[in-house]
Formats: C-alpha cells, structure tokens, sequence
C-alpha cells in the first residue's frame, strides 16, 4: 500500500517541479503518476508482482510521470528502480538530461548509474594477449566466423587504448573511447559473462567492467536498455543488474520488450562455420597438449576430441539432409525454408538428437576442464597468468557449445509444445561458397517473461506511446503474456489534434497493385512535396521506395535524403539543418524513421505514408504464429495482421505533432483505408486528427 508518507513525497515533488518549470497542469500526466503509484507500491511478498501496462500518449510526459512516482516509492519499499529503454537515443536522454533535471528542480534525491554489458568494456587480460600476440594456444575466439584476431593490423590502435588505461584518462567503455573501432577490432579485446574468469582474474583489480558495476551498487535508479535486462534475467538475475525481487522495473518503449525476448530466446547454428570452429577448437587442443600435460589435465582431451570430430560428422550430413530438403519457388531455390508447425523432418531431427548426446558429452568434459583449472588457480606454484589464459580459453568452447546445444537440442525433439516454435533454414552465400543455418525462435515470449519477469520481480511497469491495437491491449497481452490481473490503462495525449490534418485520397491504385501503386506514388508526391518544408515520407518496402526515388525528376531527387545513404543521426542533422536554412527538406524512409523520431515544428510539418505497414509475408516467426492461430480456428490476418498494422500505423502517424504547438498533414497513400473493413478499423484507431477522406 502507498503510505501517506511516500503519497506527500510524491505530490510535493510533483509540485516542485511544476513550479520550477512553469508546467501548466496536465490531468493525464497526473492520472499516470497516480497508476503507477498503485503499481509500483503494492508488495509482492503476499501477493503475485504488481504489474502495469500504461499507453501514455505524446506529450503527456511520461517520464517525469513514472520517475517523480517510483523513485519515493523504491526507497520507501528499500527497492532498487530500474529504468529500461529500448533506443539508446532515450537512454541518454534519461541519463544526461531528463533523470538531472528531475533531480534537481523536484527536491528528490536520488543517484543515477548507467549500466551497459560487458561487451561495451575492453577485457584487460584479452588487449595484453592481443598486444603480446598470444594468437596461439592459448587464445580461441568465441566466434570466428564473426572476427579474428588482427595481429599487426590493430596493434597500433590496441597500444593506444593500453596506453589510455594506463594514464587513467580512459574508463575502458567503448562509448568514451576517443576513436572508433570497428566490431572486428573491438571484440577481440572484450570478453562474455561465460569468458569472463571474474575474482580469479589476474586484472581483475583494474578491471573496468567490475569497476562499473561497483558504481551500480550505490545508485538508486540504474538505467539501462532491455536487452541487458534481458541477458540478466536468463542468467539467473541479479549477476548485472539488482535482483528481480529487489527491483522495481519501468520499462520504457515498453512496445518492443516482447520481441526484444523472443529475439533473446532464438538459438541457431551455421553449420558450416560451427565445423569449422569444432575444427579449429579441435586443433587447439592438440596445441595446447603440453599445458594439459604438465598440469596433469591430459585425461579429458582425447575423449572431447573424439567428440568435436562426432559432431563434425553429424553436422556434415545435417548440411546434406538440409540441402535435400530445400525447395524451390517460381523465382528459383528458397533462401528461407520454414517447417510447416515447426514439425522438422524426421530425418535432419535424428541427425542433430546424435549431435546434442555429443554436444552433451563434450560439455561434460569441458566443464571438468573449466573446474581443474579453477583449482589450479588456488595452488601457490601454478604460473596463474598462463592458467587464466587457459581457463578464459575453456570457458569459450563451454560458452559456444552452450548456444549450440540450444538450437541441437531444440531441432532434436519430437514433442508438441502449443504454441510450437517456429524453426527454419537459412540458405546463403559467403566468400563464395553456400552457407545452410538452422534457426529455432519461441512464436510468443510468453514464458520467457512470465518465468522470468513476471513471477519475480518486485513490481514492472511497462510504458509506451503505443501499446494498444485498434484501441486494445490484447496484442500486447498475447505477445507478452502479461497477466490478467494487471493493471492496463490509456492516458491520453494533451494534443489538440485537430491541428492535424489526415488525407486519406480516394483516386489511387489499391497498394496491393504494387507496380500501379508505385507509379502512382511517382507522379503524385511531387505535388505533395510542395505542402511543406519539411516532410516525412515512409515507405513499407525498401523497393517501393527506391523505385519512387529513381523515377522522380533531379530537382526533386536534390530535396531527399534516403535513409542508408548516411546514418540516421547524420541524415536527422542534416534534414534540421536545411529547415534552418530555410531551405525544404524531405525525408525518405522505413520502418526505423516510423517512430524515435522526434522532428518538431517545421522540421516535420507533412507525413506520408506510403501504405498500411503490413508485416513481411515470409519472415517466419510470423508465419508460424498466423499458422497456430488458424490451427485453433481463429483468424490469423484478423487477429495479427491488422492489430500488428495498426501499431505501426499509430507509431508512423505519431511523427506528425511532436509538442501542444504543432500543426501540419499526415496523408495515408492507401485506399484500402476507404474500401476494406479492417481500413475503417485501422482508421478508427488513429487519434481524432481532422479527416480529409476522398
């Protein structure tokens, strides 16, 4: 219950702030603060985890909303607030300028921590091997086929981050680094929570990961992005971030949690490179034979070596039976294959049940290995730096046959599970040879977050701008799995939205004509570019868009900025720095500009979407749940299609009024809009704009 102590807590700060900031009161940011309250100080103890789903729409100010609540609320419940972002655009908002200006003007007060995962920090002992050259031996990248050691290539640029650290005028973050490495030279020198070899580590005391994360453990309000909340929870929790009993969550962006899960959830195994890496980790071993011998480890390794060439085998006739099994459409070979109820052929699934029992097998042995080499590391004459090295090596090969035993086993089952995965084959093509993948992903996140999140934490809020579905929360229930007991709530926007203008124009090509549509949309958007001067046009398909793009004039070719010809924040920056010029400017692009872009004023005064954003057809994890929802009788387009697309269409429509004084024209080039049911729908749900619909 909220104590009239935390209730007076709340309301003085909220007080505070306004007046600092000369707020004028706004009933759904206080209807919010006063939701989340009830949320976030019921105690679970007794009681199943207090859960809140909140749509707050632009403009209400949801993060003065859910901090002035939760942050009296965790210290009085002696709870850890944790803040999870989706974008790391809003993540540095909250930590550089919304958390400290909340801070300092409300008269709360409370610590803030940034907590990244290990990956954003350079491994000590991984840049000292990379300098010395330990190539060898001792030293097995976890994925080789992602990136290798560079030798020469990048010694000059690891010496410069050495000398950083030993200057002290580097942390080890990568964000702060002052220069840019690129993926292939940055994770050789970092290291995974399986690689890691934690307090045995000879650097253990200059190590910046775990000097980072002692800052956590005297913050109040750690802010951090999903995916590590993520990794934490499948860990165990607790081993990063708070413990979930201990931990209050605000999960911000909140719309992109559960496939943030399902993506956290999905195993696969390149074959060919998972035989090449057996290979090479089965060479190590032989190069290492000495240490092993000397240390009287020997006993293991010719048994895992036997096993690694096994899977070798298995994984050699899975490439067979793959290649066997995949079909042709009318445009040639299939570059994704998906099993019709995740159901894999009797025969590839026997192929890896033999590679699991090896895989298996070899862990077993590995794992003994790991946990000699931890004794090692307690006896007074054992040469620890050449153990440690050692010791990181095992727990890489322990590390990939972890996340290969995930796929084996997964594709190795033959029980029905409801809903079944969705399980697939990748073909393609790399340094000119085929490459097969075999991909398994859960159709709902249900049960990860239900096990994981929902049944543990302390208490979750789970906020958006776009929870809901044509006007519902259902699509967010079946993806998340949230409870029935939860809190869920839509708090309106403070916009007039009248001061928008939706056109929705009756005389073009239904968008399922897709080449009518496209020249349509090629004779039709110079005129439209004309409205303001500066548009936002999204596109649903990067074709579409590229075509539209090449068959229009020069001139207005010189006025748009495709997304992919620079990044997104140089695009972003060169668009506002156009309309500062007084010059137009328009914007091309897909889903990624649908939403996170925040362009106000002149910078955005005309949206055009191209046509409702309907899911690509063929990616499977959407195909497998339209399947299982047709298998139970349902309606698949009903139930996914068009609740899916009318997110995305609120998302795509929310670029448009961006503060209380905007104005401007969303027009929607999609007459099913006009002439189908599920377009009156989608139509529906859209905020109250003025309608111009012929």
């Amino acid at each position: 219950m909220l104590s009239e102590e935390s209730k007076k807590n709340i309301r003085e700060a909220y007080q505070k702030l306004s007046k600092a900031r000369a707020l004028q009161p706004r009933w759904g940011q206080r209807q919010m603060i006063a939701e989340v309250s009830k949320v976030l100080a019921r105690d679970g103890f007794d009681t199943k985890p207090a859960i809140g789903v909140i749509e707050a729409g632009t403009g209400t100010g949801k993060t003065i909303a859910y901090t002035i609540a939760a942050v009296p609320i965790a210290k009085a419940r002696d709870k850890r607030l944790v803040i999870s972002t989706a974008t790391v655009a809003l993540q540095e908002q909250l930590i550089y300028q919304d958390l400290p200006d909340i801070a300092r003007l409300s008269g709360l007060e409370f610590s803030v921590a940034l907590a990244k995962g290990r990956r954003r920090y350079v491994c000590l002992a991984k840049l000292d091997q990379a300098l010395n050259q330990n190539t060898g031996p001792e030293t097995i990248p976890l994925y080789p086929d992602e990136y290798e050691w560079l030798g020469d290539a990048g010694r000059s640029e690891y010496e410069h981050c050495m000398n950083l650290l030993a200057q002290g005028t580097w942390d080890g973050d990568r964000d702060s680094l002052d220069l840019v490495l690129e993926d292939r030279q940055w994770f050789p020198i970092t290291s995974d929570h399986a690689q890691c070899t934690g307090r045995r580590c000879a650097y253990i005391g200059q190590c910046s990961f775990y000097k980072a994360r002692e800052q956590l453990a005297d913050a109040d309000v750690i802010v951090t992005n999903h995916d590590l909340v993520l990794s934490d929870l499948s860990i165990g929790g607790g081993v990063v971030l708070p413990a979930p009993e201990d931990t209050l969550y605000v999960f911000d962006e909140g719309h992109h949690l559960a496939e943030k899960a399902k993506n956290h959830c999905t195993a696969f195994c390149h074959l060919q490179s998972t035989i090449q890496w057996s290979n090479d980790t089965r060479d190590w071993l032989k190069q290492a034979q000495t240490f092993f011998d000397d240390n009287k480890l020997d006993s293991f390794v010719p048994k895992l070596t036997e096993h690694l060439s096994g899977i070798e085998q298995c994984l050699q006739e899975a490439i067979g039976c793959a290649t066997e099994l995949r079909a042709e459409d009318d445009f040639g070979l299939v570059r994704e294959q998906r099993f019709p109820h995740g159901e894999v052929p009797e025969a590839l699934r026997d192929i890896f049940c033999r590679c699991s029992l090896l895989g298996g097998k070899a862990q077993g042995l590995v794992e003994r290995l790991i946990i000699q080499c931890e004794d090692l590391l307690d006896t007074d004459d054992a040469d620890k730096d050449a153990v440690d090295r050692y010791l990181s090596a095992c727990q890489t090969i322990s590390s990939r046959l972890d996340s290969l035993q995930a796929l084996w086993l997964d594709f190795g089952r033959s029980e029905i599970v409801d809903p079944p995965p969705a399980r697939w084959l990748k073909f393609g093509v790399a340094n000119g040879q085929e490459t097969i993948s075999c991909h398994s992903s859960p159709t709902l996140a249900t049960d990860f977050l239900n096990s994981h999140l929902w049944e543990r934490a302390a208490a979750v809020l789970i906020t958006s701008a776009s929870l809901t579905a044509l006007g519902r929360f259902d699509r967010f229930v079946l993806h998340a799995g949230t409870p029935s007991d939860a809190t869920y709530l839509v708090v309106s926007s403070p916009f007039d939205y009248s001061r928008g203008t939706l056109h929705v124009p009756s005389h073009l090509p239904e968008a399922n004509r897709a080449e009518a549509h496209t020249e349509a949309l090629t004779a039709e958007l110079p005129e439209m570019l004309k409205v303001a001067r500066g548009t936002l046009v999204l596109f649903a398909s990067r074709r579409q868009m590229l075509d539209v793009y090449e068959g229009l004039s020069e001139s207005d070719r010189g006025l748009i900025l495709m997304q992919d010809q620079q990044s997104k924040k140089a695009l972003l920056d060169e668009h506002r720095a156009r309309i500062d010029r007084d010059e137009k400017s328009v914007i091309f692009g897909l889903a990624s500009f649908a939403e996170g872009v925040d362009l106000p004023s002149s910078y955005c005064e005309h949206v055009i979407i191209a046509k409702i954003p309907f899911a690509v057809p063929d990616d499977p994890r959407e195909a497998a749940l339209s399947e299982w929802i047709e298998k139970r009788g349902g309606n698949a387009f009903r139930e996914i299609s068009v609740p899916d697309a009318g997110a995305r269409l609120l998302q795509a429509c929310g670029r448009l009024l961006r503060t209380e004084q905007d104005q401007g024209r969303i027009t929607i080039l999609d007459t099913r809009l006009l002439t189908k049911h599920y377009g009156r729908q989608l139509l529906d749900s859209l905020p109250p704009f003025t309608r111009v619909l012929q």
